[in-house]
């Protein structure tokens, strides 16, 4: 899943990535309002659903030359891509990547909000699971099961909390002294 958060505790709603080779929209059903999804064998992002993802991120924010908006990425290969950059480049987003190992400290989502939302997560699985005793999880439950519990964590007050927790917003320059 990729997901974007502003330190006013606003989100673009996420991209979900399946494992898959294809990705078939039923297996959207559940996912979080106005979630965009997408396949790669591994379930791990590309260039091309990041690409995606860029496209969604414009079409719900908006941002343009004259109001610009900085997206702060890891630095995965994917957001690095050249259509990427001229994407954001035409669209007034500002690219800036996390130094290598640090978004563990610095990124938001990683520092607080991921932890817990995969304690809902699995959470939810054992529910299904006491619910459905004997029948495997499918990949068409996944979105529902993600649909249910991003409402829970991914909350404005929590998001506001992980960009103070990182120093970004409000600017702490001691948060790591």
């Amino acid at each position: 899943m990729i997901v974007t958060v502003n330190a006013f505790g606003n989100l673009v709603p996420p991209i979900l990535i399946f494992s898959r080779v294809h990705f078939k929209n039923h297996m959207l059903t559940g996912a979080p309002t106005a979630s965009i999804a997408g396949a790669h064998p591994t379930g791990w992002s590309n260039q091309r659903l990041f690409d995606d993802y860029l496209k969604h991120f414009f079409a719900c924010e908006r941002p343009c030359k004259d109001d610009l908006v900085l997206l702060i990425l890891d630095n995965h290969a994917s957001h690095l891509s050249i259509p990427a950059i001229s994407v954001a480049k035409e669209n007034g987003i500002l690219l800036l990547t996390l130094p290598p190992h640090t978004s563990r400290e610095l990124e938001p989502l990683d520092c607080t909000v991921f932890g817990p939302y995969k304690t809902y997560y699995n959470a939810c699985l054992n529910d299904w699971m006491l619910s459905n005793p004997g029948k495997p999880i499918s990949m068409y439950s996944v979105a529902g099961i993600i649909g249910k519990i991003f409402s829970k964590e991914f909350t404005k007050q929590s998001i506001e909390k992980r960009f103070h927790v990182t120093g970004i917003y409000p600017l702490n320059e001691n948060v790591f002294w």
